[in-house]
């Protein structure tokens, strides 16, 4: 995570700010740039990474209003690259071993 991060997190919360009309601004303005300081170091996890991200957010409040919001919009942000394994190109169209969709039953009105 680099000050990349802290920017990517604001224009996240701008776009939340704009499509849900809440107060913009920040609460404290170093919250976010000291909380992606903190997430700098090397960690081998990248979910960790992501949740460690999202709890921070939401538990030091660097903007006014908003802050749940903007938490897990840029833990899937951060997460985006590694969720490879969700996207429809690699994930297979019926699962090996699940049971059939059950097919509607259709009654006939009696009239």
């Amino acid at each position: 995570m680099t000050e990349d991060w802290s920017r990517r997190i604001t224009w996240i919360h701008d776009r939340i700010v704009r499509r849900y009309g809440i107060r913009p601004g920040f609460l404290t303005k170093g919250a976010a740039e000291s909380l992606v300081q903190k997430i700098d170091l090397p960690r081998p996890d990248t979910f960790k990474t992501a949740a460690m991200l999202m709890e921070g957010l939401t538990r030091l409040h660097p903007f006014i209003d908003g802050n749940k919001r903007t938490a897990p919009q840029s833990g899937r942000d951060y997460l985006k690259p590694d969720i490879r394994w969700r996207s429809r190109a690699t994930r297979p169209s019926s699962y090996a071993g699940s049971p059939p969709r059950p097919t509607p039953i259709r009654t006939r009105s009696c009239a």
